[in-house]
């Protein structure tokens, strides 16, 4: 977490002490304007990035990795809003009270953008991908493997956090009038 923190020019954040096992690594900084926190638990077994929007979007949705419950949920005739991109609608869930409007932000680059980081994040074996009115996350949670290998391989995670503000980014740049 250090050496990431030093590439990236950000603050690294030790957790309280080596033996509270709830304690939590933390390197915060700035990419691309945008805030971004990276957050490892110490046990290994969490490993979480979130770049904020400083301003939330006016409107509430969600967009996260399609799963096998919602895939259950689709031949049950229950569907979440769709672009009209088969890949990408297989790819991802969208859920919101204001279709057209998420429509247009996913519309705006957010769609490909949301695709690149979802293919470089695959690498990092991230078991969530979530889009919200503040912001972009990923989490990879797994008790079995130690999150260690993901942390010290630097390029990966510089990368990662990169891919994460762009997508941030896109949802900051396009709040424009028709998303207002």
């Amino acid at each position: 977490m250090k050496e990431a923190a030093k590439r990236l020019g950000w603050t690294f954040l030790p957790g309280p002490s080596l033996f509270d096992t709830y304690a939590v690594l933390t390197i915060y900084g700035h990419e691309g304007g945008v805030p971004v926190r990276l957050t490892r638990s110490v046990s290994g077994d969490r490993f979480e990035t979130m770049a904020f929007l400083e301003q939330a979007l006016p409107f509430e949705f969600s967009i996260a990795l399609e799963g096998f419950k919602d895939q259950l949920a689709h031949l049950a005739g229950i569907h979440d809003v769709a672009i009209g991109d088969a890949k990408f609608d297989a790819t991802f869930k969208l859920r919101t009270s204001d279709p057209e409007r998420l429509k247009l932000l996913v519309g705006s680059g957010l769609h490909e953008t949301l695709e690149r980081l979802h293919a470089t994040t695959t690498r990092l074996g991230v078991s969530e991908l979530a889009v919200t009115a503040l912001g972009v996350s990923i989490t990879r949670v797994d008790r079995w493997v130690s999150a260690d290998h993901i942390v010290n391989d630097v390029p990966i995670v510089v990368n990662a956090v990169k891919e994460l503000a762009e997508a941030a980014q896109t949802m900051r740049d396009a709040v424009s009038p028709p998303y207002r």
